[in-house]
């Protein structure tokens, strides 16, 4: 019973990878259900992508607006186990140094970090987290209605 308690009190980063738009949602649902902060990597870049200058070299920009905007999520993420929020971080996580990022900011604040992976039956990702905790959410599941 008090581990269950200690636990309970443990700072939470629980990070929802999948499509940016079609799994927002979902991670917005997990957040208001346990009343967790909630962080959007797809905020940060549409805002950022109006504000960066246009590129011939379009994947390189891109991946430059990737890095910038899942760097601004964690410092604002970071602050969160700090004043004792949990946090739900929304992000496509495209690069293991996103996730890796993500385990050091859990580390850093003697927190805990779940991964969410939202996918659909015939699209699988077998995204490695390496000793954290996983959970696999098929977004497009059908769920029959109790009667």
């Amino acid at each position: 019973m008090e581990l269950k308690r200690e636990l309970k009190n443990l700072p939470m980063i629980i990070a929802v990878k999948g499509h940016p738009i079609e799994d927002r949602s979902k991670a917005v649902e997990l957040a208001k259900h346990l009343r967790y902060s909630f962080i959007n990597h797809q905020d940060m870049a549409s805002n950022l992508q109006q504000s960066l200058p246009s590129s011939s070299d379009k994947p390189a920009a891109t991946s430059q607006l990737d890095d910038l905007c899942f760097n601004i999520v964690c410092q604002v993420a970071s602050t969160q186990p700090k004043m004792e929020i949990r946090v739900v971080i929304s992000a496509p996580l495209r690069k293991r140094i996103h996730f890796d990022q993500l385990v050091k900011l859990a580390q850093s604040a003697d927190g805990s970090l779940m991964a969410v992976q939202c996918q659909t039956q015939d699209k699988r990702d077998d995204f490695d987290v390496r000793g954290v905790v996983k959970l696999a959410v098929d977004t497009f599941a059908k769920i029959a209605p109790h009667i």
